[in-house]
């Protein structure tokens, strides 16, 4: 995870203020989060709309 954030400071499409190691960090808690969130719903609620979410979340914080 931290290469790819890597590749993408690097190429301009993640902000390079930010360690990558604390963003892939990020990333990884954000998802982890998430799935217990929903395995605490018995599963019931939609989780690719959960994750899309996330992500766009995610990118507009990281975006340059």
């Amino acid at each position: 995870m931290v290469s790819i954030v890597q590749l993408g400071q690097e190429d301009g499409s993640i902000r390079k203020d930010i360690q990558p190691d604390q963003l892939a960090s990020v990333f990884m808690g954000s998802m982890r989060f998430t799935i217990l969130q929903w395995s605490l719903n018995n599963y019931s609620d939609d989780l690719r709309n959960e994750g899309k979410l996330l992500w766009k979340t995610i990118e507009k914080l990281v975006s340059t």
